[in-house]
């Protein structure tokens, strides 16, 4: 998509989604993104355009993976008719980049003219934390019950040998 529009809420986009002049195929619509990220909307629709084809491929695509080849002719925007979703992180030819909130529920890049490869993953968020946090529980727990099964064994044998000694 060439150009971008920054709206303010989530009723601004509604509103625009809506309205009978919003063409889809000319510009996405972006929530809580920098006001500087462009092109935007007022400088392609401010002079002629010559359209030319953009063209993008998935080949490759699981549950945590999903990876696009592209070919923009213009700078622009690569939007993805998934949804947005914390945990999604975004590489551009093997370099972090960015991911938007677009028309409401999916998720966009901005896509400089050329060849690109784009790769999304998915890294669930907390999930490693809650992994060390369950590992640490589980650990704390089995020192624990290692500790009171030695204290027990000791006193047993403590026991044990009083009642032995005594005449």
């Amino acid at each position: 998509v060439r150009a971008a529009r920054h709206v303010k809420s989530d009723e601004d986009a509604a509103a625009r989604l809506l309205n009978v002049t919003f063409d889809p195929d000319r510009e996405i619509l972006l929530h809580e993104a920098p006001e500087t990220l462009g092109p935007i909307v007022e400088q392609v629709e401010g002079g002629a355009e010559v359209v030319t084809e953009a063209r993008a491929v998935i080949t490759r695509e699981d549950s945590r993976h999903l990876v696009i080849e592209a070919e923009a002719p213009a700078d622009g925007f690569l939007l993805l008719a998934d949804t947005f979703y914390p945990g999604w992180i975004a590489e551009l030819d093997g370099k972090p980049v960015p991911i938007y909130r677009a028309n409401l529920s999916v998720r966009a890049i901005q896509l400089p003219k050329g060849r690109h490869d784009v790769r999304f993953l998915y890294e669930a968020p907390g999930f490693f934390r809650g992994l060390r946090i369950t590992l640490l529980a589980v650990s704390t727990l089995l020192l624990w019950l290692g500790t009171a099964a030695y204290v027990d064994r000791r006193l047993r044998r403590a026991r044990s040998r009083s009642c032995t000694t005594l005449p």
